[in-house]
């Protein structure tokens, strides 16, 4: 039944089941009345404001309906204006859970009416009760009454009254819809005043619900005293009927509800009855209830997709944040992914056992100890190729975690070479993508060749680089900037501005000023080392090359194409008339080239670049390594912006299955392969995935990346696009102004990714209907 509510005697209340049909309801309306084309049938509610009938609609559709009349006394006076202001606010809301606004009018006497679709169902707390939902089910309900009040926040409306007694459950097609009912104080309350904060609680909502600040009668109330309400009814909802006494002496003024939740928290065995409930929903709960709004979810949106998460299995905004926490659940989300998907492990052994006899071989040339290569080959000795077949990745591990055992076993006495085989295993560690274990063995290798030639001998020196580069990588950004610019000073003091070791430091201390979102000074770094390195070696030096290649990089950041992609190429053609066209530094060049063309959206020419060179780069690197899957994932990306979605899923799909594997949920190249399918699901109709799928790669990005990254803001980006599809529009707008403000302190305004979010702008405020918004943004 529509607009039955609540126990305070200025709300539409319940009238008892027993009510006979007939009966006289006073106030000039009785059942049988004629009011427009309406047929009163008898009283379902009543309250100050006025009455609730339930009337058959006789033309031009017969249909039953609620109709709400204005109490006789109150008409003309300032009670009647916000009678008509609730009418009007309803009458602007669409939405599955919230009752429809059908008609309006005046009786003949001149009181205004208006008639709602008739909701034949009970309120919330007596259908969990009379049907024991399970606990999903009760908060799948709660899930979808937060988006009918979101949107009612989306119109303007603050509820200020929700409640389970304010939620009918009816059912549609056999399943449970609630429908949120009794917008009476959502604008304003009749003309009485009192100057009594108890008498304000109790006239303009209900006291377990209430929100501390609408308990004090602030005037800045906002939406989120709804989410506090919405966290209530939340817990009232999972307590029904099991626990309730521990709603008893609750009172929002005391801040008990959040007190107490937080203590379940923080010291078991206080809150035996709250225990009970998932750690995850209490974390939720805490949250969504918390006496500062400040600290409260921003929206109703957010309460409900947090709850989503919950029941989704995947990680929950409102748990403190921790690395193992979200590997633990994306793990329990994907564990048959991450079981389908392996690494090729005897390739990589045998990729590392090459290397590592580079190495060998180059001690041995350079008559170093000879103590490094008896290392490495009693290490690879004992290594039985049979293991490949199980052991994936992990034999990878096995081995290099062997070779440190060995060498801090075998070679205590021989620091020099202990230092150098420990940079090699940080740098093979580097190149698992393990960047944590790659660093505690560079910073071993580091401090022993401090300690055996000091910091400014060149073998310390050149250490530096991929030190420096590592504390990157793992989210150390400001210390390893700072790391290697004390480096390429002491460099600097040893050997001069022009010396190699000098130049070589400021090239790893550009790429990690990229890295800290400094792309002008990562520039001006990286063009004054390619410079040296040119004057020092030629323009035909790999170094040098490799430098120009970087400054290529940045300028393209900065969205300086004109510059980048002559430079680029220049540089493709010297390498190639210096090795071939299959080189592999060729080819990841040509890589970087269609990149380029992909963010000036000449999609077209990078599909050509990429359609060669993804079949060379299986010649030369193999089908599964991480420079072939990141050609597949750019041309994937060629494809889809033409338009060509089916072609392209494919190769976003081998990008996230093979980073996925390779290098786990929280590497950058996983989140980025993450992000593109995403975008692919999403142009191929497919929201809901797309729309999930961002959000997992969002948090990944906020975990292991922070906010102020470029793949945390095209994540987010990502997500509001999803968002806006499946028509949450306050959601994705909220999405959508978050990226572009944090795409704006990166990058230039002509940046491609800029205007990528500028254009979801236009099409969502033009969805929105919001013309002039979409102009500001199209400009």
């Amino acid at each position: 039944m529509a607009m039955m509510t609540g126990s305070d005697d200025e709300r539409t209340v319940l009238l008892a089941s027993g009510v006979v049909e007939g009966g006289d309801a006073g106030d000039g309306a009785s059942a049988g009345s004629l009011i427009g084309a309406y047929r009163l049938e008898r009283l379902i509610g009543e309250g100050g404001m006025g009455q609730v009938w339930l009337a058959e609609q006789r033309e031009p559709i017969q249909r039953k309906v609620a109709l709400k009349l204005i109490r006789s006394q109150l008409a003309g006076s300032l009670a009647e204006a916000y009678f008509e202001i609730e009418r009007q606010a309803l009458a602007r809301m669409d939405h599955p859970a919230i009752a429809k606004v059908l008609d309006a009018g005046r009786t003949s006497e001149g009181f205004p009416w208006f008639a709602m679709e008739y909701v034949d169902g009970q309120p919330l707390d007596e259908w969990c009760s009379h049907h024991a939902p399970t606990q999903r089910a009760r908060i799948e309900l709660i899930i979808a009454l937060a988006f009918g009040v979101q949107h009612a926040h989306q119109r303007g409306i603050i509820h200020r009254d929700l409640k389970p007694s304010n939620v009918l459950v009816s059912l549609i097609d056999g399943r449970p819809q609630p429908r949120l009912i009794d917008f009476g104080i959502a604008t304003a309350v009749d003309n009485r005043q009192s100057s009594n904060a108890r008498s304000s609680y109790e006239r303009v909502g209900s006291g377990l619900y209430m929100s501390p600040e609408q308990y004090a009668a602030d005037s800045s109330l906002d939406t989120r005293s709804d989410v506090y309400s919405l966290g209530m009814v939340l817990l009232v909802t999972l307590l029904a009927g099991e626990e309730s006494d521990i709603l008893k002496g609750l009172d929002p003024h005391t801040r008990q509800p959040h007190a107490r939740i937080d203590a379940s928290l923080r010291a078991p065995g206080r809150e035996p009855a709250l225990e009970r409930l998932p750690r995850e929903l209490r974390h939720i709960l805490a949250r969504a209830t918390h006496p500062d709004r400040e600290a409260r979810y921003d929206s109703a949106t957010a309460f409900a997709d947090d709850l989503q998460r919950y029941l989704d299995g995947d990680a929950v905004l409102a748990v403190p944040p921790s690395r193992m926490y979200r590997l633990r659940k994306f793990v329990q989300r994907r564990r048959r992914l991450l079981a389908a998907t392996g690494l090729v492990a005897l390739a990589l052994v045998v990729g590392l056992v090459v290397a590592v006899w580079g190495f060998v071989e180059a001690e041995r040339q350079a008559r170093k100890s000879k103590a490094t290569s008896e290392f490495f080959a009693t290490v690879l000795s004992g290594i039985d190729p049979e293991l490949a077949a199980d052991l994936d990745k992990t034999l990878m591990r096995k081995v290099l975690d062997e070779a440190a055992r060995r060498a801090a076993a075998g070679l205590g006495d021989q620091a020099d070479a202990l230092a150098e085989i420990e940079n090699v295993i940080a740098g093979s560690y580097m190149a698992l993508g393990e960047y944590v274990t790659a660093l505690e063995h560079s910073r071993r290798a580091y401090d022993l060749s401090t300690v055996l030639h000091g910091e400014n001998d060149p073998r310390t020196l050149n250490m530096t680089r991929q030190l420096g580069r590592l504390m990157v990588d793992t989210g150390d950004v400001a210390d390893g900037v700072r790391f290697l610019r004390e480096a390429v000073a002491r460099a600097r003091e040893v050997g001069g501005g022009n010396d190699r070791t000098t130049l070589m430091t400021m090239q790893a201390l550009g790429w990690a000023l990229r890295e800290d979102q400094e792309r002008e000074e990562a520039l001006a770094v990286l063009r004054q080392a390619g410079q040296g390195l040119m004057a020092l070696l030629g323009p035909d030096n790999d170094d040098t090359i490799n430098a120009r290649f970087m400054e290529a990089i940045l300028l393209a950041d900065l969205d300086r194409h004109e510059q980048a992609i002559p430079l680029l190429t220049e540089q493709i053609d010297r390498l190639s008339a210096l090795n071939s066209p299959d080189h592999a530094g060729v080819l990841n060049m040509r890589n970087s080239l269609a990149v380029f063309h992909l963010q000036k959206r000449r999609f077209a020419e990078a599909e050509v670049i990429l359609k060669d060179l993804v079949p060379a780069m299986e010649r030369v690197f193999g089908p599964d390594n991480t420079n072939t899957v990141m050609a597949a994932a750019n041309l994937g990306g060629a494809l889809r912006q033409q338009g060509k979605v089916e072609e392209s899923g494919p190769h976003y799909l081998r990008a996230l299955e093979s980073n996925l594997a390779r290098f786990g949920p929280l590497h950058t190249r996983t989140v980025m392969a993450q992000h593109n399918y995403a975008n692919y699901l999403l142009d191929a109709g497919r929201a809901a995935e797309a729309f999930e799928l961002q959000d997992t790669a969002l948090q990944a990005a906020g975990g292991s990346l922070g906010e102020k990254h470029p793949v945390y803001a095209g994540a987010m980006r990502g997500k509001g696009m999803a968002a806006m599809h499946l028509g949450r529009l306050q959601q994705a707008e909220e999405l959508l102004l978050q990226a572009l403000a944090l795409q704006e302190s990166m990058w230039a305004p002509g940046n491609s990714q800029i205007i990528q979010t500028r254009e979801a702008l236009v099409k969502l405020y033009e969805k929105m209907g919001r013309p002039e918004a979409a102009a500001r943004y199209r400009d």
